[in-house]
């Protein structure tokens, strides 16, 4: 079986998302931690990086909006922990 870089790429995504779903339910992280919508976000951006070979619109959609996602999530706790700091 010959994989490519990218397909490599695509199946980490998958490893960390299913990696950080076993630590959120294990208690082992908490949904609104940066290290969970990170892990999350790393997830979207290589299974997303890995259609550079074989295009997936419907997939390109779903990975697409999991790394916006994750990015307001971790814009919304840094804002949070500054405006705690500041207090």
């Amino acid at each position: 079986m010959d994989v490519s870089f990218w397909v490599l790429l695509g199946y980490l995504g998958t490893a960390l998302y299913i990696l950080s779903y076993i630590l959120l339910n294990a208690g082992k992280m908490k949904g609104e931690s940066i290290s969970y919508i990170g892990m999350n976000g790393l997830a979207a951006g290589l299974v997303l990086t890995s259609m550079l070979e074989e295009w997936n619109g419907p997939s390109a959609v779903i990975q697409g909006t999991w790394l916006f996602i994750s990015a307001l999530g971790i814009t919304k706790i840094l804002l949070k922990q500054r405006r705690q700091k500041a207090i």
